[in-house]
């Protein structure tokens, strides 16, 4: 084969052996090496064509001798054209002689070889072997590659086959999954919204981001479905890294007490090889509250805010003490000293600390009151809800903060006539603070207990509707008499707690400044009591029918 080395071995025969053997090629001599006494050896290297030899020793001659050289099949060189798949936005290359190499999944490489004396190559891949052919020492092949493979390449002619092959490897690097963050943040007025923000990741970009809800447990199942909805959410598709926001209004959904609602963030990427892949946030379960729930919330909220009001109004008094008692201290004196100067900055920060605490009161009454009116869309007190928010609005005298701002500014010259006026101007504003603080308080319990009067008829008007059903249940001979009587039992403990409901609320009422005239629910109650009465007759006759069918059907068996 050409381009290898060739050996030559000789061994001689006769009665005369001669000591030295030479190779005559031409006009040029070789001696040949000496393996023992009969036997020598000549390397041809490196052969390039075809040569002609004979033998020489002690003044006799061979034939001649001819070595006939095969041209070798070899690859000059290689280029690799790299197409890749285009939603990757990535440039095509061209790679000389590099068989390893690493593609991203559905890139197409293209081969072109450029051989010398070769008249067949083939591809073997782990998978396949591929004949390619000829064009005049040229030969191409291209395939899409989705996962790893190895191959080698081998070369040929009509007179011999290359043993020459390298094995290369070619890995395919998968586009990866994408990756999303969220966070939330909810709403200090309303449990029905939410802000989030989040980040999406991808190697390559995206395709979609959507939020996704669906409800899990809800009342009324004909307007609401437990399939998956899907809002979608603006992004830079082309950016491999995205940050979102999002604002979530469940109201809009018409939530009602007890619902459930899954959510949670989806991103897809762009893969345009094996279809987008998607990745989720974590899950989160919003929980409506139940209607117990909702009622134990809003009784602990009016009572700290009862409590909060009844301090600061008693804070209000004692300031005002003070600042009669530091006024008339400054009249029976004739110059202020040290320590008047020292108790007016107390009363000021007194004053301030006052009305940083009605404030936070009037915020906590905010969120209340926000938070009662998500789940109640026929608020018939919002009229009253509005006069309580004006008089809080009220408490944030605005005259009151100018004339503290004053006496701050005056302290450094300490005017003592000055400081006495602005005492008084102090003490009449207070006064005026006192009065607008006990009404606030007075028409807050009033609320309070026209919103529980109001919910125990409601709550009467549901238990009438339940009992009726209950009665009709009951009606059907065939039906379960234990369940029947357990519903019955679960609707009286109810029926028991509206009636104790409505005694601490004829109790509030008469602590009131100014009680009111409450609504008669007699009529609700005896209506309630009605059905009860009339469910439980049913329940017994039933349950007599049955036992006496059963006594009938033994005595049957008995006579059979």
């Amino acid at each position: 084969m050409q381009q290898e080395d060739f050996q030559l071995q000789v061994k001689i025969e006769g009665e005369e052996i001669p000591e030295s053997i030479y190779l005559l090629q031409g006009n040029n001599k070789f001696k040949l090496d000496k393996t023992d006494k009969l036997n020598f050896g000549y390397l041809f290297e490196n052969l390039q064509k075809t040569t002609s030899f004979k033998l020489f020793a002690d003044g006799f001659e061979s034939k001649e001798y001819e070595l006939t050289v095969v041209p070798k099949p070899v690859v000059l060189n290689f280029d690799l054209q790299l197409s890749y798949p285009a939603y990757l936005r990535k440039q095509n290359e061209t790679l000389k002689n590099t068989g390893d190499i690493i593609v991203p999944a559905g890139t197409r490489i293209n081969w072109k070889f450029t051989t010398q004396n070769t008249g067949e190559m083939a591809i073997r891949f782990t998978d396949t072997t591929i004949t390619l052919n000829n064009s005049e020492n040229t030969f191409a092949y291209a395939r899409t590659f989705v996962r790893n493979n190895n191959y080698a390449v081998t070369v040929a002619n009509n007179q011999l086959k290359s043993n020459d092959s390298m094995m290369y490897a070619i890995t395919v690097t998968p586009d990866a999954y994408p990756s999303i963050e969220a966070s939330e943040q909810k709403d200090s007025l309303s449990t029905q919204k939410i802000y989030f923000s989040g980040i999406i990741k991808d190697d390559y970009g995206f395709s979609r981001l959507s939020f996704v809800y669906r409800f899990i447990n809800a009342k009324e199942t004909q307007e609401k479905t437990t399939a998956a909805n899907y809002d979608n959410i603006s992004i830079n598709k082309s950016q491999n890294t995205n940050q979102f926001f999002y604002y979530w209004d469940a109201s809009a959904l018409n939530v009602l007490p007890g619902d459930q609602i899954e959510y949670y963030f989806e991103v897809w990427d762009n893969d345009g090889v094996s279809g987008p892949k998607s990745a989720r946030s974590q899950s989160q379960l919003f929980k409506a509250p139940t209607e117990k729930e909702l009622q134990a919330q809003t009784d602990k909220s009016n009572d700290d805010i009862k409590k909060d009001l009844s301090e600061s109004l008693k804070d209000v008094k004692k300031l005002q003490k003070k600042i009669t008692d530091e006024a008339k201290k400054l009249l029976e004196k004739k110059n202020a000293d040290y320590d008047d100067k020292k108790k007016i900055e107390d009363l000021i920060k007194e004053q301030k600390a006052l009305e940083e605490k009605i404030k936070s009161v009037q915020q906590q009454q905010q969120q209340s009151t926000a938070k009662q009116n998500e789940y109640n869309k026929e608020n018939e007190l919002a009229e009253k809800q509005k006069q309580i928010e004006e008089l809080f609005n009220k408490l944030q005298n605005q005259e009151l903060k100018d004339l503290m701002k004053q006496l701050e500014q005056m302290l450094s010259q300490f005017d003592k006539q000055k400081t006495q006026e602005m005492l008084d101007k102090m003490k009449l504003t207070n006064k005026d603070l006192e009065k607008q603080l006990d009404r606030t308080l007075e028409l807050f319990k009033q609320l309070e207990v026209e919103q529980k009067l109001k919910d125990a008829i409601s709550n009467l008007d549901k238990l009438a509707e339940e009992q009726q059903k209950l009665a009709e249940k009951s009606e059907d001979k065939k039906a379960d008499g234990e369940q029947l009587q357990k519903e019955q039992k679960e609707l009286g403990n109810k029926f028991d707690e509206i009636k104790k409901d409505l005694q601490e609320l004829q109790k509030k009422n008469e602590q009131l400044e100014f009680p009111q005239e409450l609504a008669d629910t007699k009529q609700e109650e005896q209506q309630v009591e009605q059905e009860m009465q009339n469910s439980e007759q049913q329940l017994g006759d039933n349950k007599k029918s049955k036992a006496s069918q059963s006594q009938k059907n033994a005595a049957q068996k008995c006579s059979k």
